[in-house]
C-alpha cells in the first residue's frame, strides 16, 4: 500500500497538491461495471491531507481557464451546501425584511 501525506496551507492549495500527486503517483485502474465500464481512473491507495488554515477564503481553487479544467464544484453549490450545514430545518429570512433567501427543508437529503 502506497501512503501519501499532503500538508497544505488552505483548501485550494490542498486541491492542487492532490491533483499533482495523483498525476505523479496515482494508481490506474479500469472500471469493470456500471455506466463508466472500460474507462480508466486514477486513485490513491491511501491519502492523508492536513490543512493548516481550512477556513481561509476562497474555499474553492481558482483554476486558470487556459488549463481547460472545470472547477471541482460551482460557487453556487458551495454557498448552498454551507447554508445546509449551518442551518437547521426551516428557512432563512433576509435580515432587512421577511424575504426568504434560502430554504433547507428539501434541498438536500
Amino acid at each position: 500500500m502506497q501512503l501519501e501525506f499532503i500538508e497544505a496551507r488552505d483548501l485550494p492549495d490542498a486541491w492542487f497538491q492532490c491533483v499533482y500527486q495523483i498525476l505523479e503517483k496515482g494508481r490506474t485502474y479500469i472500471i469493470d461495471r456500471g455506466s463508466y465500464e472500460g474507462q480508466k481512473r486514477l486513485e490513491f491507495d491511501y491519502i492523508t491531507v492536513h490543512i493548516k488554515f481550512p477556513g481561509v477564503r476562497p474555499l474553492l481553487p481558482d483554476i486558470p481557464p487556459a488549463l481547460g479544467m472545470p472547477n471541482p464544484v460551482s460557487n453556487d453549490y458551495l454557498d448552498q451546501y454551507l447554508l445546509y450545514l449551518t442551518v437547521s430545518k426551516g428557512t432563512v429570512l433576509n435580515e432587512l425584511g421577511n424575504d426568504v433567501i434560502a430554504s433547507t427543508s428539501a434541498d438536500y437529503p
